[in-house]
């Protein structure tokens, strides 16, 4: 671990301290008297208490620096416990915005204990709203002015951390990828070796003068690695590997202790456990939030099609869903009601017939499962296609747990033959309305790409990425002659 690592995890608990001080401090001095109490019958109190020019009672400024005393000290010790002082820290900013929020938010609940248990304890809500506020933004601001400066030294190769890369292939390359690829960060991959004997790569790194190695190799034997371990220990050299089988894998793993043995759990999504359930709440909220803000659109589609096309409202279609168990998705109708093939009639012969008589369209089928220009689709079909609000009913799937907002489309048992090998990861979790290759392509991406992009969706799945996909699903609400909404 290098000294300039240390020393920006360090240097951040005065940053974070001198926030949250200039957070109270000032929430204080803006606190809104309509917020305070006028009429205080405690003595205890009282005696804490002084009159403010508009003639109501406040907390004595110096009885409020002695609690924030206590509350900060506190607030600090929330943080280190969320991890935001985890030296050599790899979690994105998204999620430290998030874990400063969450900090910064039970550090208030913690002042709204004490206000609970000290009788003799008296703080305005009008503070604690601001204080809550304040500190969330100037303890990120905090941050981001450290991190600029950790930035502008990295820029001039000061406090970089050496690094040393052992092993070939596509892990390898990716390794040094994710390393070197950004000159804004401390790792400078300044040695690579593919496949070295012990002692070959001993000599060399010996000369490297390295901060870290890495092997992402096979080759060694245990004994071997155990030498390059030791060797890296005597030498101040941090040490790490990926184990052969990680490099074959595409999953999620979780690395345990049980009884003192190191263990890895493969896992074929980050979507079990918890992650289930807050995908679930996630989704319960977003839909009624949705189907509320559209709920001006059901109407007016609603007469749109009614007046346009003869047949049915709402068109009904069976798919495969999670644990290829069949699912019944809503969507409102886009098509002429003879080439339907959904619950409750089937237009399959008129629709073979239309690909017969025409071979181009018969191509473009095999190869997407979709028409570009589909002459199935009514006039108000294209419309509601081109912008995606036909599918605006599956808010309800949602709703009623068929559906998730985000995750692979449901597809038909036809589709499922070229999914190949990634089939079974692909079915481990619900179908969503959106979806990442929706957002990043669309219909105009190949099958397998489609099929590709949904695996990685799965196997790396994180909320924040949903919130992003949903995001730009909506964008493509708003765009004409959306490439992908057909």
């Amino acid at each position: 671990m290098k000294r300039s690592e240390l020393f920006f995890s360090v240097i951040l608990l005065p940053v974070d301290c001198l926030a949250l001080l200039g957070a109270f401090v000032f929430s204080y001095n803006l606190r809104g008297s309509s917020d305070l109490i006028t009429s205080i019958t405690n003595a205890s109190i009282a005696a804490r208490l002084k009159y403010d020019p508009s003639g109501a009672l406040v907390l004595t400024y110096d009885h409020y620096l002695r609690y924030l005393g206590v509350i900060i000290p506190a607030m600090l010790l929330i943080f280190a416990f969320s991890g935001l002082y985890t030296i050599r820290s790899n979690v994105s900013w998204p999620k430290r915005i998030a874990q400063i929020f969450i900090g910064v938010s039970m550090g208030e609940f913690f002042i709204l204990i004490l206000f609970l248990l000290k009788k003799d304890f008296f703080l305005p809500r009008s503070v604690v709203l601001l204080s809550w506020i304040l500190g969330t933004v100037l303890v990120l601001l905090g941050r981001l002015l450290v991190r600029a400066l950790q930035k502008q030294l990295y820029l001039r190769e000061m406090g970089i951390v050496r690094m040393g890369v052992i092993g070939s292939g596509r892990v390898a390359k990716d390794v040094m990828k994710q390393l070197d690829g950004n000159p804004y960060t401390a790792y400078r991959v300044v040695l690579h070796m593919e496949n070295p004997s012990v002692d070959t790569a001993i000599d060399t790194i010996h000369k490297a003068n390295l901060d870290e190695l890495i092997v992402v190799s096979d080759q060694y034997n245990n004994d071997e690695m155990i030498r390059l371990r030791e060797f890296c220990l005597e030498s101040d050299i941090s040490f790490s590997f990926v184990p052969a089988l990680l490099t074959a894998l595409e999953s999620t793993f979780d690395v345990q202790t049980i009884r003192g043995l190191p263990m890895i759990e493969v896992r074929p999504t980050p979507l079990e456990g918890w992650g289930r359930v807050m995908k679930r709440a996630f989704d319960i909220v977003g839909a009624i939030f949705f189907i509320i803000l559209f709920s001006p659109f059901f109407l007016l589609i609603t007469l749109l099609i009614k007046l346009t096309s003869p047949g049915p409202l709402i068109y009904k279609h069976r798919r495969i869903g999670k644990n290829r168990e069949s699912v019944t998705i809503w969507k409102f109708r886009s098509m002429r009601w003879e080439y339907c093939t959904g619950v409750g009639h089937n237009g399959d012969d008129y629709f073979r017939k239309l690909l017969s008589d025409h071979p181009d369209l018969e191509k473009e089928w095999r190869q997407t499962q979709k028409l570009k220009n589909d002459p199935r689709v009514s006039g108000i079909g294209k419309i509601l296609r081109r912008t995606h609000l036909d599918e605006l009913p599956q808010f309800f799937n949602v709703l009623f747990g068929r559906l998730s907002l985000v995750g692979p489309r449901p597809v038909v048992e036809e589709e499922v033959t070229h999914f190949g090998e990634k089939a079974n990861i692909l079915f481990t979790v619900k179908p969503g309305i959106t979806g990442p290759w929706q957002v990043h392509g669309g219909n105009d991406l190949e099958y397998t790409e489609r099929v590709k992009m949904n695996a990685q969706y799965i196997e790396h799945w994180n909320l924040w990425r949903d919130i992003v996909i949903l995001l730009e699903t909506g964008l493509l609400l708003f765009r004409r002659g959306d490439r992908g909404a057909y």
